[in-house]
């Protein structure tokens, strides 16, 4: 029986990954993140920045969702 494996931690493109999901098709949060830490491309953001964007744009996301679970198509 082989160990189990641990989970290894999520690197800076898991997280641009998911924000870039959230985005608009221009990348617009992708943008205000480069503009927030004075970067100009995506590879100068480090790990760090982008966790903590995504984490701040989650509890953003969270807060819009319906209470009741009824959603708007």
């Amino acid at each position: 029986m082989e160990p189990a494996r641990q989970a290894l931690p999520k690197g800076k493109w898991h997280y641009i990954a998911l924000i870039s999901e959230q985005s608009d098709r221009y990348g617009g949060l992708l943008v205000e993140m480069m503009e927030e830490y004075g970067v100009s491309s995506l590879r100068a953001l480090t790990r760090d920045q982008a966790q903590d964007f995504w984490e701040r744009l989650e509890a953003r996301l969270i807060e819009n969702l319906p209470i009741t679970g009824d959603r708007k198509s």
